[in-house]
């Protein structure tokens, strides 16, 4: 004779309360949050090369910036400050401001 079990339906609640859905929502966001990288001197010297070559010549860059979470900024590099360590963004007619330590060059 076969044991008929019922599976996982046996294990699941019937019933979840609406501060449980949001807490498995924020962890599952949180999970699969993409981390900034730590970058040593070597990476750094070629972003810093990357930057002048694409700002020389006009070329549009993609930058990845953390901020709450890891974001794409497409555009054009218009200027860079070094004593506040900004890079000013031409994106569409207008411009954006990011920080060195929150990018991540391709």
């Amino acid at each position: 004779m076969a044991l008929r079990d019922r599976g996982k339906v046996k294990w699941q609640s019937a019933f979840m309360m609406p501060e449980h859905l949001a807490a498995l929502k924020r962890f599952e966001n949180d999970y699969y949050q993409e981390k900034k990288p730590m970058l040593d001197q070597y990476e750094i010297d070629e972003i810093e090369s990357k930057i002048h070559y694409a700002m020389e010549f006009a070329f549009k860059v993609k930058l990845k910036v953390w901020r709450d979470r890891a974001e794409e900024i497409r555009g054009r590099i218009c200027r860079l400050d070094g004593i506040n360590k900004m890079v000013y963004v031409d994106i569409n007619e207008s411009k954006e401001k990011v920080f060195f330590c929150r990018c991540n060059w391709n």
